[in-house]
């Protein structure tokens, strides 16, 4: 998702990345690399387009996202429930279509469910808009590679499942390639 964000970022908001962008985005993608370790195997061909896909449509998402509150400066809480509101509606149809096991009610299926609905989706994706509202695409996109490193991290504190030296490897340069797109110049604006 990140590099879909800098790539379209270019071509929709005019964000040209600089040589900096271009290193820091260099180090990422390296590092990332070798956090997926790929010639392990990536599995089958049909999760890792789906992945991709969704990863493409995220990108596109955001880039939209920065250009609303550019043109528009939408209250965020406002342009999240619609967010929210339009992604349930279109999900809906896509959730009868999949075949799954029954439901079983109970309080730990409502108390699930309150915890993904209001906590990780609506207060997730709400403090992500913030982001995306307040600094350029590049820089919030790579932001979120981020996620992986610290869900490592937790899982070597927690869980005791320590990363191999290639897995740090790749952490290390997606840190490094974050800090150095953060201290870049904002991209020029094309145009």
């Amino acid at each position: 998702m990140p590099f879909w964000v800098v790539l379209f970022a270019w071509g929709l908001l005019g964000e040209r990345p600089t040589a900096r962008h271009g290193v820091g985005i260099g180090l990422a993608a390296i590092g990332l690399v070798l956090f997926i370790e790929p010639w392990h195997g990536v599995g089958e061909l049909r999760p890792v387009l789906l992945g991709l896909g969704s990863g493409l449509c995220w990108g596109v998402g955001t880039v939209l996202s920065k250009r609303m509150f550019d043109r528009h400066a939408p209250d965020v809480m406002t342009f999240t429930a619609w967010q929210m509101l339009f992604g349930g509606l279109v999900m809906t149809p896509v959730a009868w279509l999949v075949p799954q096991i029954p439901a079983q009610w109970g309080w730990q299926l409502w108390a699930g469910m309150v915890y993904i609905v209001l906590i990780a989706t609506a207060a997730g994706w709400l403090l992500w808009l913030q982001v995306v509202r307040r600094v350029p695409a590049s820089i919030a996109g790579l932001s979120s590679l981020g996620v992986p490193v610290v869900a490592m991290l937790m899982a070597w504190a927690v869980l005791s499942e320590r990363p191999s030296p290639v897995e740090l490897g790749g952490m290390a340069l997606i840190l490094a390639g974050i800090f150095v797109v953060s201290r870049a110049a904002p991209a020029a604006r094309a145009g």
